[in-house]
C-alpha cells in the first residue's frame, strides 16, 4: 500500500536540506577570528550575567544581540562600524561559532542595522518614554533579523509552518465572529508560542516578516514607505498578540507540540533518508520509538540543569537582597537574631527545586504510542484526521456568577497563604521572615512550575483532569499566580542585572576589546621577526 505524504510535511522535509551554515560561505571568503584568550574571558562573563537574567536557553543567543545592540548604538561613535564590533563580541561570547562566519556577513549586518537606525531616526514622538518604548520594540525586532542573517532560522520557521497549515486545515471555531484572516494569524502565533515558546520579539519578528516581507528586501523605496507607517503595524501586531483568543489557541496547540517536536527530530537525524523513511510506517513507527525514548532521557538531564540554573537565579537575585533584610530586621525587631526561620528561608528554594527534578515523572509508552498516532495523522494524507475541533470564545458570566467565582477564588487563596501563614507563626517567624518566606515559596513555585512543564516537553497532554488534580490547582493557583506577578515585576527592577549591563559590562567589553587588539599586535610584531 503506497503512502502519501501531505504537502506541509513535503515542505518541512525540504527545509533540512537548506545550508544551515552561513550562507557564502566561500573558501576565499575571510573568516571573521577573534582571539581565544578575549573570547575565554566574554564567555565567562556572559555566562554569571544569564546565571542573574533567566531566560529559555534558545532565546539567550537574541537577547544578547538585542543587549548589546543597544549598547554599541547609544555607545559606538563611528556607527558604520557596528556591526563589525557586534559581531565580534557575539563570536567572544561564544553565540556564534569563531571562524566560521564570512567576512561578508559583515556588511549585511551593517545594512539591516543602518536601516533600523533610520527608522527610529524619522519618527517624531511628542513623549520621551513614547520614543523609548518605540526604541525597545523595534530593537527587539532588529535584533531577529540579526540573528537569522547570522544564523539562517529557516527550519525554525519551516517548523511552525508545519503545524500551523496543518492545523489550520481541521480547526473551526464556533460561537465566534472571529474572520478567516484573523483566525490564521492567532493560530500562526499560538504555535510558535506552543511549539518553540518564542517570547515576544520573536513573534513580532515573524509577524512582520509574513505581512511586509518588502522590508526585508533593503530596497530604499519599501522602506521608506513601511517608515511612514511603522507605528500603526506596530499597533496591528500588539492586537493580535493580546487578542482574548490567543491563549486559549495556545492551549490547543500545546496538545499538539510534542508530535512536531519528535517529527522534527526524527527528520533531523538523517534528513537525506528522511522521504524514504516516512514512506514507510513500520520503519516511521520504529524511528519515533527510539527518538522518544532518547528525549525521555534527555529531559531528565535537561530537568536537573534547569533546576540548577533557576536556584541560582533565585538564591542571586532574591536570596542575598533577603538576608541583607533578615538580619537586621531581627536585631532591630528581637536584639537577637533567629537563626531557625533564616535557615528555613535559605533552604527551602534549593530543597523545592530538589524535589521538582527528582520526583518528575518521566513519560512511558502510553505517551509514546499517542505520539506515533498523532505523527501518523499528520504525516500520511490517507491517514488524514477528520476530528473537527471546536474553541469557544468565553462565555459572559453573569454579574452573580462573576462575583460568586470571585469570592470563591479569594476564599482559596485566603486558605492557602492563611495555612501557610499560621504554620510560620508556630514557627515563630517575625513579620519580615514570614514575608521573605512568602516572597521565595511564591519564586520558586512558580519557577518549579517552569521547570516542570519544560520537562514535559515532550509529554501529549490529557484531555481531562482528575479530581484530585482539580483540587491541588485550586490551592497552589493562587501561589503561582503571585509567584508569576513577583517574577515579572522583579525582573524590571532587577539590581544585578542593572549592575551587569549599566556599570560592569560596557568597561569589561572595552577592557577585553583592548586585550585583543594587544595581542593582534604582539602577533603582528611576532610575524615581522619570522
Amino acid at each position: 500500500m503506497s503512502y502519501y505524504i501531505s504537502e506541509p510535511i513535503k515542505k518541512l522535509l525540504g527545509s533540512f536540506f537548506v545550508d544551515q551554515e552561513v550562507d557564502g560561505d566561500d573558501e576565499d571568503d575571510g573568516k571573521v577570528h577573534v582571539d581565544h584568550f578575549a573570547s575565554r574571558m566574554a564567555h565567562v562573563y556572559e555566562s554569571m550575567r544569564n546565571m542573574v537574567d533567566y531566560k529559555e536557553e534558545h532565546l539567550l543567543r537574541r537577547s544578547a544581540i538585542e543587549r548589546m545592540l543597544k549598547r554599541r548604538i547609544l555607545l559606538d561613535q563611528n556607527q558604520d562600524k557596528i556591526a563589525e564590533n557586534l559581531i565580534r563580541e557575539l563570536i567572544r561570547a561564544r553565540y556564534v561559532p569563531n571562524d566560521k562566519l564570512p567576512e561578508s556577513k559583515i556588511s549585511g549586518v551593517q545594512k539591516i542595522i543602518d536601516k533600523y537606525l533610520l527608522l527610529i531616526e524619522e519618527q517624531s514622538f511628542t513623549k520621551r518614554r513614547e520614543r523609548g518604548k518605540f526604541v525597545e520594540w523595534i530593537t527587539g525586532v532588529a535584533a531577529c533579523e540579526i540573528e537569522d542573517e547570522l544564523v539562517s532560522l529557516k527550519p525554525v520557521e519551516a517548523i511552525v509552518e508545519a503545524m500551523f497549515r496543518i492545523l489550520d486545515a481541521r480547526l473551526v471555531l464556533k460561537s465566534t465572529r472571529l474572520d478567516e484572516p484573523t483566525k490564521k494569524i492567532l493560530l500562526y502565533v499560538a504555535a510558535h508560542r506552543a511549539l518553540l515558546k518564542s517570547d515576544l520579539p520573536t513573534i513580532r519578528y515573524y509577524l512582520f516578516k509574513l505581512a511586509y516581507s518588502e522590508w526585508f528586501s533593503g530596497q530604499a523605496g519599501d522602506i521608506k514607505n513601511i517608515s511612514r507607517s511603522i507605528l500603526s503595524i506596530r499597533d496591528e501586531i500588539e492586537g493580535y498578540l493580546n487578542h482574548p483568543l490567543s491563549l486559549r489557541l495556545r492551549r490547543l496547540m500545546k496538545r499538539y507540540a510534542p508530535l512536531f517536536l519528535i517529527l522534527r527530530d526524527v527528520i533531523d537525524e538523517d534528513p537525506e533518508a528522511a522521504q524514504t523513511l516516512l514512506q514507510d510506517p513500520a520503519a516511521l513507527q520504529s524511528a519515533i520509538e527510539n527518538k522518544c525514548a532518547t528525549k525521555y532521557k534527555e529531559g531528565k538531564s535537561n530537568l536537573r540543569r534547569a533546576a540548577v540554573r533557576s536556584i541560582v537565579y533565585i538564591f542571586i537575585t532574591k536570596m542575598l537582597l533577603a538576608l541583607l533584610l533578615e538580619i537586621p530586621a531581627d536585631r532591630y525587631l528581637a536584639d537577637v537574631i533567629e537563626w531557625t526561620p533564616i535557615i528555613i528561608n535559605t533552604s527551602f528554594p534549593p530543597f523545592v527545586m530538589f524535589l521538582v527534578a527528582v520526583f518528575i515523572k518521566l513519560p512511558g509508552k502510553r505517551n509514546t504510542d499517542k505520539i506515533i498516532k498523532g505523527i501518523y495523522s499528520m504525516v500520511y494524507e490517507d491517514k488524514h484526521n477528520t476530528v473537527i475541533y471546536n474553541i469557544r470564545s468565553p462565555h459572559k458570566k453573569s454579574l452573580f456568577l462573576n462575583i460568586a467565582f470571585k469570592i470563591f477564588y479569594l476564599i482559596s487563596f485566603t486558605i492557602s497563604f492563611g495555612l501557610i501563614g499560621l504554620v510560620l507563626y508556630y514557627l515563630e517567624f517575625n513579620f519580615v521572615s514570614a514575608i521573605i518566606f512568602f516572597l521565595f515559596l511564591t519564586l520558586v513555585s512558580f519557577f518549579g512550575f517552569r521547570v516542570r512543564e519544560g520537562a514535559r516537553e515532550y509529554v501529549v497532554p490529557a484531555k481531562k483532569t482528575g479530581v484530585f488534580k482539580s483540587l491541588f490547582d485550586l490551592y497552589t493557583l493562587p501561589i503561582l499566580r503571585a509567584g508569576r506577578w513577583i517574577s515579572q515585576e522583579f525582573t524590571k527592577i532587577n539590581v544585578f542585572v542593572f549592575i551587569f549591563d549599566f556599570i560592569i559590562e560596557a568597561p569589561f567589553k572595552i577592557l577585553v576589546e583592548l586585550i585583543e587588539q594587544w595581542f593582534s599586535f604582539v602577533r603582528e610584531k611576532k610575524e615581522e621577526i619570522i
